[in-house]
């Protein structure tokens, strides 16, 4: 519409028109970036997510199991006697096991309340 309240239907055609283009002109631009590996699907995303989440949640069970054992190692090394080993060690691996699980529910947490992806 021009300012004295008229339109010219040839100019609202073309603006339309040039509209359209650049919608298509934009998807092939969001297209071609998802082909140069630019650009990941939102199912995309999730899985890397989900895969890192599951990497990381495997390294921290393994640290779980060998963390008592490597620090009951480094106190008798150290010149630490400890009077009932064994008892030291499963109190050890159910601490570490414990902070271990509090650790993956920590994580889980922030990747369900993380925005990352979200459009």
């Amino acid at each position: 519409m021009l300012h004295d309240g008229t339109y010219i239907r040839n100019l609202v055609q073309s603006i339309t028109q040039i509209s359209a283009e650049l919608r298509l002109l934009e998807k092939h631009r969001l297209v071609m970036r998802t082909a140069n590996a630019e650009l990941m699907t939102r199912h995309e995303h999730r899985h890397v997510v989900a895969t890192l989440a599951g990497l990381i949640a495997t390294e921290i069970d393994g640290l779980g199991h060998s963390i008592p054992e490597n620090l009951l190692g480094a106190l008798t090394a150290a010149g630490c006697t400890i009077s009932k080993p064994k008892t030291a060690l499963k109190a050890a691996t159910r601490a570490a096991h414990e902070q271990a699980e509090q650790l993956r529910h920590r994580i889980a947490d922030a990747i369900e309340k993380s925005t990352i992806g979200d459009p």
